[in-house]
């Protein structure tokens, strides 16, 4: 429950190769880097969990195109990573009564270069049996936000453990799992995730190939920049030597 510094280390072995590729400053954002995440709590729709000050975590992850994405762990123990338009988010908060921002870090605040696709991929590890203790929405929540953010912004406690642990030790687990059928892939779903993690390398793939190219052709200009500085350099000082020649020839 105690999260302690190893946490960082996913995140940074995710964008460690990103941010060796777009070292350059001229490189432009992705559209795909992420620009802000906001972790927001709301009230839980069980009116017994509600009374007990039970709250919901998700976050809401925002991209360079302006694009947002909602990430949930469920009761059914399934995780929701979705792109969702304006409206859905100011439902999901405005429009949920009691809902808080509860904290949010801006592109200052995160990781260098951070992608949604690795938030994505920190999430999927998430999926499974839904525990309301030790495989909560709160978990899964606080899990990628440490991930994400600078070291100065991460949380050292998961939120209402205590309050989680207890509802545990009543027996609210079990009536969770007997109200809500444990949520399990089928084939076509299987086959579906594939696809898409397969259509997602390949984006990468073409990413980072646009990103290499990018590279050259700066690289390339630099130095042709260089060699003509360097001639003129050498021509000038070739024209100084010349002058002075002609200057002491004159004497």
């Amino acid at each position: 429950e105690k999260m302690g510094a190893s946490n960082t280390k996913d995140a940074q072995n995710e964008n460690a190769k990103e941010e060796e590729e777009d070292q350059s400053p001229k490189a432009p954002p992705s559209p795909t880097h992420v620009e802000r995440i906001e972790y927001w709590q709301a009230p839980l729709d069980n009116p017994v969990a509600k009374a007990a000050g039970g709250l919901h975590s998700f976050l809401a992850i925002w991209t360079h195109d302006l694009s947002v994405y909602l990430v949930e762990k469920l009761s059914d123990g399934a995780v929701f990573f979705e792109k969702i338009d304006g409206k859905q988010l100011a439902q999901r908060t405005k429009g949920t009564k009691g809902a808080v921002r509860f904290k949010m870090a801006t592109e200052s605040g995160l990781k260098p270069l951070l992608k949604v696709l690795a938030i994505k991929r920190w999430a999927e590890g998430h999926e499974g049996v839904y525990d309301i203790h030790s495989n909560n929405c709160h978990l899964l929540a606080t899990n990628i936000w440490n991930k994400a953010v600078a070291d100065s912004y991460r949380m050292d406690e998961i939120p209402q453990k205590k309050l989680s642990r207890l509802a545990k030790r009543v027996g609210m687990n079990s009536l969770i799992h007997k109200t809500v059928p444990a949520y399990e892939l089928t084939a076509e779903e299987k086959h579906q995730k594939e696809e898409e993690r397969l259509r997602e390398l390949r984006a990468e793939a073409r990413e980072r190939i646009a990103r290499a190219e990018m590279k050259r052709i700066q690289k390339k200009e630099l130095e042709e920049a260089a060699a003509k500085k360097s001639w003129s350099l050498w021509k000038k000082k070739k024209n100084t030597a010349t002058d002075r020649k002609g200057s002491s020839n004159g004497r």
